[in-house]
Formats: structure tokens, C-alpha cells, sequence
């Protein structure tokens, strides 16, 4: 009895997932979990699915397998209750079916953060139930349902005409239902040019742009070690970069630097800076053959620099000009390090550390991945150093201030499974872990913090990342809010992001990837709508109407509005601009602007308050 329990559990289990849409196209899953994915009534038809494992390369695949698949079992159905008419104009229809999942030219899903039904999208891609009332001639049908019901499962929708188009045909509501897709939330995000040729592996912000390093020897197609810069769209080499193996990059005003183990004619350098368009090369202390690991400034004449040097793990403090003193030994890694509430916080995979107050004063404490400076000031005019232990990643690769929390970010392990913690008021904190059921590991590699106070999260993050499946569909790319700590992919990345910065109104993101949805982005993206992800609480809304334009926009206001109208391409370019001055509604020609798909932005102190997607025709 106890097994036939076990076994229903099991069933039960395996339905649930399935069903919340927790497999990714990439995953290699059972057949049935990926069509499960795509379209909820497989659950209806266990044993109508493929029995064998299979993975995809991006969702329009997937898509279409579900079609396939589909199509192969309504040609086997028994038809004896249809007429000859029925029968041909059903198998004409089916093959039809076929040549439209081949295409692969589906729906895209623009306007919500779940997987959903698009009758036909504002491209004029029709669904499949869609596309088959077009081709049978009855085009008026799909069009009134997409006025009306556009994002309605077909279950659900309620046309006249529907069921007796459906009875001449040869189909049955239950089979339309079955045929019908939902699709992954589009969330946009553009190549950055022709982009890197390998990964790009950290960010930072200087100079009105992003610096970015890697293991590429090209950007956007021209020749460059591992040093790119990025602004107005476009990405460059940072005059010929720098030859070697690259770790970190950090900027501070208009100096940057850069650590790793850096070749400079014939010598090896842990530590590289920028300034005044030249490069410059640093040894850290008496160590020999170091390789530099991170830095972490003060001000523009003092920092800190973690190395590896042989065998041990040290952190070296720069008090200006060649004045280096060693102020740490660990046992382990520095990945990550940052200013907060006072202190300079340092981590990375170490149990143990060494800190040196004096020639002969050293003292060592165990501690997990973290530690901290305070300099205390007055009488003292000492440093207070502090060793951790609280509950934190298993390796710490990211760390995030937002003044009154430090926000810690890692990877998880078999015996740990915190992915990202909060310190704060001397407490730590868990808030992300991995699935207890999920025997994969993820990795937390960098964050970002939102002017709307959500935090976006870079690494290796799988659709199963998160502890309470999802129903939006994404991977190494996720959004945390801190208020109700719910925790949303925000893009799917076929492999891994590794760094993230909040640039101009937009994310700007590197890593291993080379393709988000079906959209192919070598290394570098950008997110395509301007200030897409902290609109989404702002209370003004406008209406764009026609869309798709070709001579006269539109625009309501639900309330009058002051500030700027903006009409921009998807690199951000502005194509058309336009004071509102207290208007509740406006026109404009854009008969003169070239098809393409565009945004319309409301601008309040000249930053966008509001975005809709327009497309010009």
C-alpha cells in the first residue's frame, strides 16, 4: 500500500510541476513536461505525448514540437462522424498546420510576465487557431477575436461564429483548445552591435559609459583584448585593451582599474589602470608573480587590492604612490567587496583569516566568506577589522549596499542552499534558496539596484532557481523585491549572464550568453524599452492609438501632463520629440518616419516616466 501512496505522490508531484511551467526549453526534460509547458491541455492526453527526453534550443522549437506532436494525433483520431466535406477541409487544414509550424513564425508575447495566448500580436502574427481560420477564409473571425479577446484561452472565448466554423471544418472546441499555444513573456533585450566574440565577465560605470572585460578578442566585429567601453548603443575596444587574463574592473570617477594577471611587454602585472586615455601597471606590495583578484577604492588615492600570491590569498591596502601595506591573509578566494554603513566589506570563498594590525600582531579567526573594516576615529584613530560567520552563499561572488542593507549574492552548494542573504542591524538573513527538490546548483554573480527598489540578479540561475515555482517563464536573469520578496525571471538567456549595470535608463548586461529567445546577442545586451523595469508602479498611463501607425498618432492622457514627448528607435535614438505643456491629448506625424518598431516615452525632468511599444508602418 505504502508504494501505490508513494507513487500517486509522485504522479501528483510531477503534475503540479508541469503544470506551473517550471521546464525550460533547454532543459533536458520528458517530453510530456516540455508540451505540458506550451499548452496546459496535454495534461488531458498523457498518453497521446512522445516518451522520450528531449531539449530545445528556444521556445519557438518547443512550440512547434507541441504543433507537431498535436497534428500527428488529430490525423489519427477517428473521423467516421464527419462528412466528406468535413474530412477534406479537415486535412487540408492540418497540412496547412504543418507548414505553419515548420515557419515557426508565432505570436510574441510583449505585454504580459506570464505565459499567455496571442490571437494574433501587434506584428500581425497569427496563432495557430488564429492562422487557421485565416487560410480556411474566414480572416474576419480571427480579427474580431483579436479586438475583443486577443489574450483569452480559446476555451474561454466567445464568438458566434466560432463553433459552426469549427463543425465545417471538422474540429471540435476541445481539439481548437488543445491546438492553441501560450507563449513566453517577451522580455526585450537587444545586441549590443555585433557584440564580443566571448564572454564578458564584469561591468563598470565611468566616463558617462560601461567598461566592460572579458575573455573576447573582438567587439562588435574589430579587434580587442578583453577591454570594451560602451555608450549611445554602440561598443568599443578600449584603445588595444590588455593582453592576459582579466578578473575584475572597478571605476572610480574618471580612473578605472583593472585587475588579473596582466602581460606588459615580457612582465606579468596584478593590477592595470586607465586614466587620461593610457594604461599603466602596477606590482601590489612585495609580492611577486601576484595575480590581482579585486579592488575595492576608498577615494581616488586610496584602495585595496586582493590577490593571490603562490599559494595564499591577501588583501594589500594602497595609502598613495607606491605606499603598500598587507592587511589580511586567507585561505581562499576574494571575489566581491563593498562600501557599506561605514565599513568596507570583503568577500569570496575562505573559512579563515588572518588579520595584520601590526609587525607582530597578527590575529586569525574562522568566518564564512566575509569580512569587514571600520576605521574608528578620535582618541582611537584605529581599525576595527571583523570576521563573519553568519549564513551566507557557499562561495560569495556578489555584494550590493542599498545604505541599510548589504544584499550578499553566491553560489549555492549539496550542503548549502542559500543563494542571496541580507545583513543588516548586525542580522543576517536568508531570502533566496534553491528548490530542496532541485539537485541543481545556481550561482549569483552580480546585482543591480532599481530605482523602483527591486533588485535584479546576474548569474546561473535556472528556471528552477527559485524555492516556489514560477509561472513566468525565464532564466539567469531575475528580478527581487525586497517588499514582498517575490523573486521573477525577467529574460531567458540561453547560458549564463555574469555581470549587470543600470545604464541611461536601461540594463546593460554580459556574460556567456549568445541568444534570449530566439533573438541571437553575442555576450553584450541591452534591455530594448527605456526604463522598462521601474515604469511598472507609475500610476500615469496614456493610450497610442492607431498601432500600428503610418501617417497620424494618437495620444490620451488619462489626466493632463507636462514634461516631453519622445518617439524612440530601439538603439534609443531619438526620432521625434515634442513638448506636452499641460496637454490631456496630442498628434503627431510620424508619416516621414521609417517602418520600425518604436517607443513612445512621457519624460518628466528629462527622464521617461512611462513607455509604450509602438510600431510604425
Amino acid at each position: 500500500m505504502k508504494k501505490i501512496i508513494l507513487f500517486a505522490a509522485l504522479t501528483l508531484a510531477m503534475t503540479t510541476n508541469y503544470a506551473n511551467g517550471t521546464i525550460s526549453p533547454s532543459k533536458h526534460a520528458d517530453a510530456y513536461a516540455h508540451l505540458c509547458e506550451v499548452n496546459k491541455q496535454w495534461l488531458n492526453y498523457p498518453s497521446d505525448a512522445p516518451s522520450s527526453d528531449i531539449q530545445f534550443s528556444n521556445d519557438k522549437e518547443r512550440i512547434r514540437f507541441h504543433l507537431l506532436s498535436v497534428i500527428e494525433v488529430l490525423k489519427q483520431r477517428p473521423t467516421e462522424k464527419l462528412n466528406q466535406s468535413q474530412l477534406i477541409n479537415r486535412y487540408q487544414l492540418l497540412d496547412a498546420l504543418m507548414i505553419y509550424a515548420l515557419q515557426m513564425d508565432f505570436p510574441i508575447n510583449s505585454y504580459h510576465n506570464n505565459r499567455q495566448p496571442y490571437f494574433i500580436d501587434e506584428f500581425d502574427n497569427y496563432c495557430a487557431v488564429g492562422f487557421m481560420l485565416k487560410t480556411s477564409g474566414y480572416e474576419n473571425i480571427a480579427r474580431e477575436i483579436q479586438q475583443t479577446q486577443n489574450y483569452s484561452y480559446l476555451k474561454n472565448i466567445s464568438h458566434e461564429a466560432l463553433p459552426s466554423w469549427a463543425n465545417e471544418f471538422g474540429f471540435d472546441l476541445n481539439e481548437l483548445a488543445w491546438i492553441q499555444p501560450s507563449y513566453p513573456p517577451s522580455e526585450s533585450y537587444d545586441a549590443i552591435g555585433e557584440g564580443t566574440d566571448a564572454e564578458v565577465t564584469a561591468m563598470a560605470l565611468a566616463n558617462a559609459g560601461v567598461y566592460f572585460i572579458g575573455n573576447f578578442q573582438e567587439v562588435d566585429g574589430d579587434p580587442c583584448q578583453g577591454v570594451g567601453f560602451y555608450n549611445n548603443g554602440q561598443a568599443e575596444c578600449v584603445l588595444n585593451g590588455l593582453e592576459g587574463t582579466l578578473n575584475s574592473i572597478t571605476a572610480l570617477g574618471n580612473k578605472i582599474w583593472v585587475t588579473g594577471n596582466i602581460l606588459h611587454n615580457g612582465v606579468y602585472y596584478p593590477l592595470a589602470t586607465f586614466q587620461n586615455n593610457a594604461w599603466q601597471y602596477h606590482q601590489v606590495g612585495t609580492a611577486n608573480s601576484a595575480i590581482g583578484l579585486d579592488v575595492l577604492c576608498i577615494n581616488s588615492s586610496q584602495y585595496y587590492v586582493a590577490i593571490q600570491n603562490g599559494s595564499n590569498y591577501e588583501l594589500w591596502l594602497n595609502s598613495g604612490n607606491s605606499n603598500w601595506v598587507k592587511k589580511v591573509t586567507f585561505d581562499g578566494p576574494i571575489y566581491a567587496s563593498v562600501a557599506h554603513d561605514g565599513k568596507h566589506f570583503f568577500a569570496g570563498n575562505f573559512n579563515q583569516v588572518t588579520f595584520h594590525y601590526a609587525e607582530n600582531n597578527n590575529q586569525q579567526f574562522a568566518t564564512n566568506n566575509l569580512c569587514s573594516v571600520e576605521y574608528l576615529s578620535g582618541q582611537w584613530q584605529a581599525e576595527a577589522w571583523t570576521a563573519y560567520t553568519g549564513d551566507v552563499p557557499s562561495s560569495i561572488h556578489a555584494l550590493k549596499s542599498d545604505g541599510s542593507a548589504l544584499y550578499i549574492g553566491g553560489a549555492t552548494d549539496s550542503s548549502n542552499p542559500t543563494a542571496l542573504s541580507k545583513f543588516s542591524e548586525n542580522t543576517f538573513n536568508t531570502i533566496i534558496v534553491r528548490n530542496e527538490f532541485d539537485t541543481d546548483q545556481y550561482d549569483v554573480r552580480d546585482m543591480v539596484l532599481m530605482p523602483n527598489s527591486t533588485i535584479t540578479l546576474a548569474g546561473n540561475l535556472g528556471a528552477a532557481f527559485i524555492s516556489i515555482p514560477s509561472m513566468i517563464f525565464g532564466q539567469h536573469l531575475y528580478s527581487y523585491d525586497p517588499n514582498n520578496g517575490q523573486t521573477s525571471p525577467i529574460a531567458f538567456f540561453n547560458q549564463p549572464s555574469n555581470c549587470i549595470v543600470h545604464f541611461n535608463d536601461h540594463l546593460i548586461i554580459g556574460g556567456e550568453f549568445t541568444e534570449n529567445i530566439g533573438t541571437y546577442i553575442n555576450h553584450l545586451a541591452r534591455s530594448s524599452a527605456p526604463t522598462a523595469i521601474d515604469q511598472l508602479e507609475n500610476e500615469m498611463t496614456f493610450t497610442v492609438y492607431p498601432n500600428p501607425a503610418s501617417d497620424y498618432l494618437q495620444i490620451d492622457f488619462t489626466e493632463p501632463q507636462n514634461g516631453e514627448l519622445r518617439i524612440t528607435d530601439l538603439s534609443g535614438r531619438v526620432l521625434l520629440s515634442e513638448n506636452i505643456m499641460g496637454k490631456n491629448k496630442m498628434t503627431l506625424n510620424v508619416s516621414q518616419l521609417a517602418s520600425q518598431v518604436a517607443f513612445v516615452s512621457v519624460l518628466e525632468n528629462g527622464k521617461a516616466v512611462k513607455t509604450e511599444r509602438l510600431v510604425i508602418r
